[in-house]
């Protein structure tokens, strides 16, 4: 098995334990050195807010899945689980959908009503289009996921 192979395998399973969890995968790395592995995965709830009981517990839900299935040698592996933290960038939707009604600053890739960056709180957002009402103006504006370089969480 490659491990592009592996990798894909291993982040199903841990996207389905968290999900079984009702937990969402942020994100799962996966980085090898010589014999070490190591894998960081980033979870959150579908609103927001994990907590550490539910790490450890998601912690432990995949160590005991990749033990059973035995996907790394006896060498071992090392797994790291946290929460994507306050000062993390919003790129996509579900990013911007666990910040519903908080403050963000978005940078755009093009201008958008004539200007690349917005400070505003999440309205809505679907797959294509975050609504914002701008702290500045108190206008709605809708902006396209696309166009969105990156968000921050205005803390």
């Amino acid at each position: 098995m490659t491990p592009q192979e592996q990798q894909k395998i291993i982040y199903k399973k841990i996207d389905g334990i968290a999900q079984s969890l009702n937990l969402e995968l942020v994100e799962l790395k996966i980085a090898t050195h010589q014999k070490d592995v190591m894998i960081q995965v980033l979870a959150d709830k579908p609103r927001g807010g994990i907590g550490i009981e539910e790490c450890t517990l998601l912690n432990r839900s995949i160590v005991e899945a990749i033990d059973k299935e035995a996907f790394f040698s006896e060498d071992g592996y090392s797994l790291e689980v946290s929460s994507p933290g306050l000062d993390r960038p919003l790129v996509t939707f579900r990013d911007f959908s666990r910040n519903i009604n908080l403050e963000v600053r978005v940078l755009l890739k093009e201008k958008v009503l004539g200007k690349g960056e917005y400070v505003g709180v999440v309205k809505s957002v679907t797959e294509d289009v975050l609504t914002l009402l701008t702290t500045k103006e108190q206008k709605e504006i809708n902006v396209p996921i696309n166009l969105i370089q990156q968000g921050l969480l205005v803390i």
